[in-house]
């Protein structure tokens, strides 16, 4: 550590890793900052991986109009047995990640059933009416009322406090900030405290609503028991709350699994899944290989048939990524007769792993990004390797995740994977990865390195994609060529073949925004150079480096290429961007 600074100011980007506060004085500080609770590291420029424990506190105050149903409330009011409630509720706190709910009292309990007493409730949001609150009352022994209202103070807010870093915004109020600065020549946030007029946005949304809706159910781990929905069949120890949230996060899984892939299983998934493997009866795990797995904290799907009958038997450790990338084999094999080529199996399974309700950006655990970034880039042919092969380790999965995913999401390759999986599932010899892929091979393999090259969570192949069928031709004489560029995309096609050695006018009008919360700027970009207009030869299937042109521009060609456009921002960070641009670009007389 060679110093430290003390910041406040407003927060104006936050993605990942990386942050960047506007001080009160006007300066830009680009930092660095640990998002994992449970892994606090982060990256240095040069690609070490650091220790960087953080201390975070976001508070927050917010209208009581932007409460969601199934919010989890917290504030003290006054009711009686029968349901009536008296005096106002002056203040509530939004109750973030697993809260029971609950009702405790502040005072000695009820004599009569008219006597109003004060008490600490805890309970989800059911809606508002006028002034009046109304919650959805859960179990207790006060009242048998199923809802209850409560009058609100004109000036009622809701609060809140949280010390997790995915929560910071764009536009937070930085009350102080401790920022390290290494001898690498990096910045690294050493403690952090905000302050917001929002509510807060969780990176998983799914998960917050889910957590939510079952925040009445015990989260005290169970005896092993039956845990069963629709699709899926297990015995386990996980707690009631956890159970409802992992089945109808595996439903909803199966659900787009069958979307996809237009056929579904005719039978349940069935298993075990083992919070605390020591609590459990002998013999009712039988299956040595499914024991091995759970103490190692990870899962095994057994496949098996009869004629036409199929059985899949998942034994999982209780982390539900893990429940999902088995319970994704287990589909597989019971829609289609097999999981298909290890590379497909276990590069499909990972997709189902990492899911993400309406997400389809990139969102993985921070040690596989790493891995993929900083290895040789392991090529398509090693990936897809025909046939059945040894499983392998985590490094493996990560590379066969990488090009499912790029199949899967990418358009320009989306529409041959779906058959091809559905094809390699039902073992048709005829078809292969090779053989589907090899007349585009070149486009694949470049947009496979552009991927692999950008990779970070956030990161969406679709808005990536790149644009092969745009027509491209060199300008003549005094004409003049526009093209309309979106923020929300990577590099676009301006349609323009720039001739090495000639120069061109090149001219940005209209503005465009690079989050929701930011203000509107000009090709000209923002304090931290995000925004601007810029530009990437393209030429034999490979790039130039990328230049900044901004509002207008003077370029000369150092190389012959197709000019690509896109307004600069991290490619994980695109996806909230809003606006576009004209671009005119004519020959310099």
């Amino acid at each position: 550590m060679t110093g430290q600074t003390i910041v406040t100011g407003t927060v104006i980007y936050h993605s990942g890793e990386n942050i960047s506060i506007k001080s009160a004085d006007g300066d830009v500080v680009n930092a660095l900052i640990s998002t994992n609770q449970t892994q606090q590291v982060v990256t240095l420029k040069n690609g070490t991986r650091l220790n960087a424990p953080l201390d975070a506190k976001i508070e927050g105050k917010f209208d009581i109009t932007d409460i969601d149903s199934g919010d989890v409330l917290q504030f003290e009011g006054s009711f009686n047995r029968l349901g009536r409630t008296e005096g106002n509720v002056n203040s509530i706190t939004l109750m973030l990640g697993s809260v029971p709910t609950q009702i405790r009292p502040l005072s000695e309990t009820q004599t009569t059933a008219n006597e109003f007493r004060p008490y600490l409730v805890t309970a989800n949001y059911n809606k508002q009416l006028n002034d009046r609150l109304l919650i959805n009352v859960p179990a207790n022994k006060y009242t048998k009322q199923n809802i209850l209202s409560f009058q609100l103070h004109s000036n009622c807010n809701v609060v809140f406090e949280s010390t997790d870093p995915k929560l910071i915004r764009g536009s937070m109020k930085v009350t102080r900030a401790t920022i390290l600065e290494l001898n690498t020549g990096d910045f690294v946030v050493e403690s952090i405290s905000l302050q917001t007029n929002r509510k807060p946005k969780f990176e998983n949304e799914f998960d917050n609503i889910l957590r939510k809706k079952y925040s009445h159910l015990s989260t005290s781990p169970m005896e092993p028991r039956l845990i069963r929905s629709q699709n899926f069949v297990f015995m386990s120890d996980i707690s009631e709350q956890e159970a409802k949230i992992l089945l109808e996060k595996l439903e909803t899984m199966h659900s787009l699994l069958s979307g996809y892939f237009r056929a579904k299983p005719n039978t349940v998934i069935e298993g075990f899944i083992v919070q605390d493997i020591t609590k459990w009866p002998d013999g009712l795990l039988q299956e040595p290989a499914g024991i091995a797995k759970i103490k190692e904290r990870a899962g095994i799907c057994f496949s098996s048939s009869l004629g036409n009958t199929r059985r899949a038997v998942v034994y999982s450790f209780a982390e539900h990524g893990v429940v999902q990338h088995e319970s994704t084999h287990g589909f597989c094999s019971l829609a289609f007769g097999s999981t298909g080529p290890t590379w497909l199996a276990e590069g499909v399974a990972e997709l189902g792993q990492y899911w993400r309700l309406g997400k389809r950006q990139v969102s993985l655990p921070s040690h596989v990004i790493d891995y993929i970034r900083n290895s040789p880039q392991r090529p398509l042919l090693q990936i897809a390797v025909p046939g059945r092969v040894p499983a392998g380790n985590w490094q493996d999965y990560a590379w066969r995740w990488a090009l499912c995913h790029l199949l899967a999401n990418n358009p320009n390759y989306a529409a041959r994977f779906r058959p091809l999986a559905v094809s390699l599932m039902q073992q048709n010899s005829m078809v292969s990865f090779a053989n589907t892929y090899g007349d585009i091979a070149p486009q694949i393999s470049f947009e496979y390195r552009f991927f692999l090259a950008h990779l970070q969570n956030g990161y969406r192949s679709d808005l990536c994609a790149w644009q092969w069928n745009q027509k491209f031709s060199p300008l003549v004489g005094e004409r003049i060529r526009k093209t309309t560029i979106q923020a929300k995309y990577g590099w676009q096609a301006s349609r323009l073949i720039l001739e090495k050695g000639k120069a061109y006018d090149i001219a940005a009008v209209g503005k465009w925004a690079v989050s929701q919360e930011s203000e509107e700027i000009t090709a000209g970009g923002d304090e931290r150079g995000n925004g601007v207009l810029a530009g990437v030869l393209f030429h034999n299937f490979t790039l130039s480096a990328e230049f900044e042109l901004g509002e207008r521009a003077v370029f000369t060609a150092p190389q012959n290429g197709q000019l690509f456009l896109r307004c600069k921002e991290p490619f994980e960070s695109i996806a909230d961007n809003s606006g576009e641009i004209e671009v005119y670009m004519r020959l310099m007389p």
